[in-house]
């Protein structure tokens, strides 16, 4: 059962960066989980311990493969492809002002196995 959800969660993977001019790298995947996370590029080389540069490097060919002008619309492209998707957790202990509803969680599909990277941003 589980390598059959495996297999379909592939074949998504495959067909959703089909439709590109050239497919993210898994890397690049990471890096479009963060952006959804609202994360920046200070913060995304914090996260994956590369250099600043390299950062922006990944956020430059992320919109260049997915034809878009800004990080905004990348990840509203990549939703679009089914390269990201917004799953829901609760948080475990609510802050004083917090409100009653749950946080996103972006998950990125990595390569064509169909793993899935989850970033929580906390």
């Amino acid at each position: 059962m589980v390598g059959l959800a495996r297999q379909q969660a592939a074949g998504r993977a495959r067909i959703d960066q089909a439709v590109l001019g050239e497919p993210l790298s898994p890397r690049e995947l990471v890096v479009l989980a963060l952006l959804a996370a609202g994360k920046p590029n200070r913060e995304i080389a914090e996260e994956l311990v590369i250099s600043l540069d390299t950062a922006k490097r990944h956020v430059t060919h992320i919109l260049d493969k997915l034809g878009v002008a800004n990080r905004t619309q990348a990840v509203t492209r990549a939703r679009e492809l089914g390269l990201l998707r917004k799953t829901a957790r609760r948080p475990s202990a609510p802050a004083a002002n917090a409100t009653d509803h749950s946080l996103g969680v972006e998950e990125a599909r990595l390569g064509s196995r169909g793993r899935l990277f989850r970033w929580s941003g906390a």
